[in-house]
């Protein structure tokens, strides 16, 4: 699609604005109005199903988005189509799912999901892809004007709101969230120690709002292209953390505050109240532009309210839904929709039936009557709201709504939902166990049917597993099964032995000691003990002193193969998974040449003293080679039985501590971050010459 027709540039508060010096024809031949709509998206972050007044907020006040409610069309079983920010802003963007896009969690935990977990999250999309077509293209190439004026967060630089069919990018970056929400806007310490900043807003005042000045931007926008047709994707970093708002509004807030009401956070109502006359600002701008006739508003949320606790205090309440942002219960992904579609929507006008964010883009489309891009919307999952805008009691054409959050939250562990007309159900992947709710009579998600209709359920999981099938969305590594096995040389037990698993592709390393009886419990740790399913290659190597007094990890004489460590194991989901190697003290392979290979192992900066450090050939025919590390965390590697050092080759590196587990057992344990997706995360090329020396820097979290 063009991306950038014939435009000119206007000076606008210090950034390019840019004009198109003709618009695009937006309707299809025949009965084309006047003048085309414009379309303006009021985007909230964090704001919750119940935190506005039309939608019952017993604390905050909001007269001009209640205002604004009743000339329009007000959807109570709207859905943002994750649970947290950026899946959504993509689905906004594009019409999928997030599932589908493989964008189911923000930018910054994308390609660095957390460790020590039961389950594993994916390594996930963090850039909106550029050949999705965004609604701003489409809008683009009809001759419309786009801006975006606020947060992003849809990916890093080069994938900013310019590169995506935004002619005018105000305020967007990478990052979900500004420092603070006072000028000039910038710092560290809100989180961690990284500095943040928000741009293009540098000629402001002190004491300036974030939400306010923002919305001058927006203004500023507005005056310049209300001549139209324009789009403007108005988000407001609003009510999302540091939860920070104007001191005598807080104030009002504290001393309104009663204890039976829901909301009890002074501070996160004043920060609403902003937004509130924020987007009274925007509604009266429209209106005194004399454009409101020809203008679609869309107002609502990216997920549902915050509900843990920022700075001491909890931010929200979502009653009566359940739970809050992260989640898929109602309360994480319920959240407020008023669309107004001047001379369509029915003033007022109540809608019940469920929709979602992934339906903005069609509704666009159908409202502009705009084609777009046929290869992209073959897949769009939405569906044009048109039929209810015009009739709010309508159905639409539509068995389910589908959602996948595979990645942990403080609400949540990793889990899959649908819902079907009245029915919702909910699994969870650590132990697949699943939910069941009639959200008609139980909207609070209270009463779990699961058990008492496990028809219903069964039926809905099968459904709920054919879209994620069908949509290819990324799971969490698969749920460890137990891995057990026994050792012996022969024909006798092998006490002591050292077996490592390495897996044949992304994967955690597992490792374990054969106990007095030759057996031994594999432990992929920190996810406890067993390993997940898939092939792994295996090491076993037993520890001897040398002629020279030190200690050398050898392997059984016989039991290499032409494969990278000679033995290879599938570990699957419902199996028995035990293994037996019976090794053979037979004769001697030919040795291959070998390199001195030494190096130094710190964790967090300091050296790393018994750590085992294992190098598994990446071709087959190799040898792995085995070191432990002094003191001063130095090693040599041992090429089992063929002495110091280690044949020329690209190795992967596994790094591993023994310690004492809860159970007082011993039990390895790999640094949590030094993975990623090659086998290891770790990889090592050994050359003929001298110079192998090798230094690896782990973190601790």
């Amino acid at each position: 699609m063009l991306r950038h027709p014939q435009v000119v540039r206007i000076a606008l508060v210090g950034v390019a604005v840019l004009l198109l010096t003709s618009a695009g024809s937006l309707h299809a031949e025949g009965d084309a109005p006047a003048k085309p709509l414009n379309f303006v998206i009021l985007l909230v972050d964090d704001l919750g199903w119940a935190d506005l007044g039309c939608y019952g907020a017993d604390l905050h006040e909001t007269p001009n988005i209640d205002r604004f409610a009743g000339e329009s069309l007000k959807f109570t079983q709207a859905y943002a189509a994750a649970p947290v920010c950026s899946p959504t802003r993509a689905s906004i963007m594009t019409g999928k799912y997030p599932a589908r896009l493989h964008m189911t969690v923000w930018y910054e935990s994308s390609a660095d999901p957390p460790r020590g977990r039961k389950l594993l999250p994916p390594i996930t999309v963090g850039n909106m892809p550029h050949p999705e077509v965004t609604i701003a293209e489409v809008l683009h190439e009809a001759g419309y004007l786009t801006a975006h004026v606020g947060k992003w967060h849809l990916g890093e630089a080069a994938y900013y709101p310019e590169t995506q069919g935004f002619d005018v990018n105000i305020g967007g970056t990478f990052w979900g969230a500004p420092t603070t929400f006072f000028y000039p806007y910038s710092g560290s310490g809100t989180f961690g120690k990284e500095f943040r900043y928000v741009p293009h807003l540098e000629l402001g005042k002190p004491g300036e709002y974030l939400t306010d000045r923002l919305t001058d931007e927006a203004l500023g926008v507005l005056e310049r292209v209300h001549a139209g047709p324009f789009l403007l994707n108005m988000c407001w970093h609003t009510v999302h953390t540091p939860i920070e708002a104007k001191g005598p509004v807080v104030e009002r807030y504290a001393e309104k505050l009663r204890p039976e009401m829901h909301h009890q956070n002074a501070t996160y109502a004043a920060m609403v109240q902003s937004l509130d006359e924020n987007v009274g600002r925007i509604l009266k701008k429209i209106d005194e532009l004399g454009i409101a006739d020809r203008t679609v508003i869309f107002l609502t949320s990216d997920n549902g309210g915050f509900i843990n606790k920022h700075r001491g205090q909890t931010v929200t309440n979502n009653a009566p839904l359940r739970s809050g942002k992260g989640s898929l219960w109602e309360g994480g992904v319920r959240v407020p929709l008023v669309i107004r579609w001047p001379g369509v929507t029915p003033a007022g006008a109540t809608c019940t039936e469920p929709v979602a964010s992934t339906d903005f883009y069609p509704t666009i489309l159908d409202m502009a009557r705009l084609e777009g891009d046929a290869n992209h919307n073959a897949d769009v999952d939405g569906l044009s709201l048109v039929p209810l805008l015009e009739d709010p009691q309508a159905k639409l054409d539509r068995d389910a709504l589908y959602f996948h959050y595979p990645h942990y939250y403080p609400t949540t562990t990793p889990v899959s939902s649908v819902r079907a007309r009245d029915w919702k159900l909910l699994e969870f992947h650590e132990d697949m166990h699943v939910e069941l709710y009639n959200l008609r009579d139980d909207p609070s998600e209270e009463k779990d049917l699961a058990a008492a209709m496990p028809e219903r359920a069964e039926q809905l999981r099968r459904q709920l597993h054919a879209w994620l099938e069908a949509v290819d969305a990324q799971m969490p590594l698969a749920q460890t099964v137990p891995a057990r096995g026994l050792i012996t040389l022969d024909g006798q037990p092998v006490a002591g032995a050292t077996v490592t698993f390495t897996p044949d592709g992304p994967g955690r390393a597992a490792i374990a000691k054969t106990q007095d009886d030759g057996r031994f419990t594999m432990s992929t740790s920190p996810s406890g003990d067993g390993v997940a399913p898939g092939v792994y290659a295996v090491s076993i190597a037993m520890e001897e002193v040398g002629s020279d007094g030190r200690a050398k990890s050898l392997l059984p004489r016989r039991y290499s193969a032409p494969e990278t460590s000679g033995l290879t194991v599938e570990v699957v989901r419902d199996g028995a998974n035990e293994f037996h190697f019976s090794l053979a003290s037979g004769a001697r392979m030919a040795p291959a040449q070998t390199v001195p290979v030494h190096g130094v192992i710190t964790l967090d900066g300091q050296p790393l003293a018994g750590a085992t450090v294992t190098f598994v050939p990446r071709a087959s025919g190799g040898r792995a080679a085995a070191a432990r590390t002094d003191g001063n965390g130095k090693y040599s590697l041992t090429t089992f039985e063929l002495g110091d050092g280690a044949a020329p080759g690209t190795y992967a590196v596994v790094i591993a501590l023994k310690k004492t587990g809860p159970d007082g057992r011993d039990e390895w344990v790999v640094p949590q971050k030094y993975f990623s997706q090659d086998t290891s995360g770790l990889m090592a090329v050994v050359v003929g010459e001298a110079g192998n020396e090798f230094y690896f820097d782990l973190k601790s979290d």
